[in-house]
């Protein structure tokens, strides 16, 4: 269709949204990036949703009187790639109709169910100008030069520099936050990386660029080497633009070569909020003035380049309780009618354990790997006979918390005391006295299924 190719050369920063499930599961919305106006015909927006879920509408809500709701086409709204997360909607200008600021509203699927409305916002509760003056655009066109670039050479550039990078500190995996020369974001990018992954900020810069931009002031918490349980997470420049080496302008015409580099030191961080600021080179930086209706002080200055993406929790260890069938065999001894000990033994059958499960490489329940299914270490005991019976084995899960449980079983041993033997006769009262022992320890083989105390958090997050 023709609008996407002008979306494709648009020369503003896409407005980027992120759906997420809170700890109660309510399904909120915020604003990632904040854009500036399309002076173009159509209004791109992009929002990150939870794995397994879609967009079911999406609406512009005008802040007119009385309210005037604006809704996206169904061929406006884009769902995300198989395994993505990535959702664009688009808005013609026309059916806008008057500019006005609105805020986005949307509605989540997720399994055929339907959520409430679900205001976006920013963080001060304020609606935004989407539609500019129509065909007054002044962004600099570095940045749509850089961005085709980086769509038609991603995988090579960040092949060559996480080389680059491993040379330097044999880190075992990366995750590449990409910027563009104005120090918008490189789309596509997640807004979400798991907790303890090593973090490099990088920039999309022409090949001949020799300067560097910065990075400063990093929200970034604690790592949580070994959680147990979720832990709360915490609570959520005015240089004008100056002419710079960047391309001249009669040179843009001819095609851009850029290169990749890193800013800044490598990190990482604990579950929670994550932001930090860009600072362009001179000559790159994207203009962005505030809203209508502000002071004109606030009117007059840059809005600041503050990246913000969440950072999932890494999960180690959870209560676990299971329920199964235990193969080992059970010994006691009774009396026959001839008041002789005799030996019988049978399987210990159902049996029901409670324990401890350890996820060992930590497991990010919005982003499984492969190891993350099977390499779960469980120990656990019967709570009828804790010293007497354990059990230690693997859990191998679908969803997360819920597992099929695979182990070998361990019983102490029952013998006869104060001389008795089989065989022997029984002339006392009561029962025939025996005594627990680990020697000679029975052991089996226990199947079973497995629920741990993580089971909520992981289904909120799977679903």
């Amino acid at each position: 269709m023709i609008f996407f190719s002008c979306l494709a050369r648009a020369e503003e920063t896409t407005y980027r949204y992120e759906v997420y499930k809170q700890e109660d599961g309510a399904p909120v919305c915020t604003m990632r990036q904040k854009g500036v106006e399309t002076k173009e015909q159509f209004l791109r927006i992009e929002v990150t949703v939870p794995a397994g879920s879609k967009l079911e509408s999406a609406s512009l809500v005008k802040q007119t009187t009385p309210v005037e709701v604006v809704s996206f086409p169904l061929d406006g709204i884009s769902p995300p790639a198989e395994g993505g997360n990535l959702a664009v909607l688009t808005l013609e200008r026309a059916k806008f109709g008057k500019r006005e600021t609105a805020f986005l509203q949307v509605q989540m699927n997720t399994a055929g169910a339907v959520s409430p409305p679900i205001e976006c916002k920013t963080a001060e509760g304020d609606s935004v100008s989407y539609f500019g003056e129509e065909g007054t655009s002044k962004t600099d066109s570095i940045d749509v030069s850089a961005l085709e670039f980086w769509l038609g050479n991603e995988s090579t550039l960040k092949d060559n520099l996480l080389k680059q990078l491993k040379a330097i500190d044999d880190k075992e995996e990366r995750i590449l936050l990409v910027h563009l020369p104005s120090g918008a974001i490189a789309s596509p990018m997640d807004n979400a990386v798991s907790e303890g992954e090593w973090i490099q900020v990088a920039f999309l810069l022409p090949e001949t660029e020799e300067r560097m931009p910065r990075i400063t002031s990093k929200n970034c918490e604690a790592v949580n080497t070994f959680r147990q349980k979720e832990a709360p997470s915490a609570k959520e420049s005015k240089n004008d633009p100056k002419e710079g080496p960047g391309a001249k302008p009669d040179e843009r015409a001819r095609p851009i070569k850029f290169k990749l580099v890193p800013v800044g030191q490598m990190f990482r961080c604990g579950a929670g909020p994550l932001s930090y600021e860009v600072h362009p080179l001179s000559g790159y930086e994207a203009k962005r003035k505030k809203e209508a209706g502000t002071t004109p002080e606030a009117a007059s200055s840059s809005v600041e380049n503050v990246v913000t993406a969440r950072v999932r929790p890494r999960y180690h260890l959870a209560a676990t309780a299971m329920v199964g069938f235990d193969t080992a065999t059970t010994r006691r001894f009774e009396t026959d009618s001839s008041q002789l000990v005799q030996e019988v033994t049978d399987r210990e059958g159902l049996a029901v354990y409670v324990g401890a499960t350890w996820m060992v490489t930590g497991v990010d329940y919005e982003a499984m790997t492969e190891l993350d299914y099977f390499l779960n270490v469980f120990a656990a005991v019967k709570p009828t006979s804790p010293t007497e019976d354990a059990v230690v084995g693997l859990a191998f899960t679908y969803t997360g918390s819920l597992s099929l449980a695979l182990g070998l079983s361990l019983h102490k041993n029952t013998r006869l005391t104060k001389g008795y033997t089989v065989g022997s006769s029984f002339t006392g009262d009561g029962d025939i006295p025996t005594e627990k022992t680990w020697k000679g320890m029975r052991p089996g083989f226990f199947v079973g299924f497995a629920v741990d105390s993580n089971i909520y958090d992981a289904l909120i997050k799977r679903f």
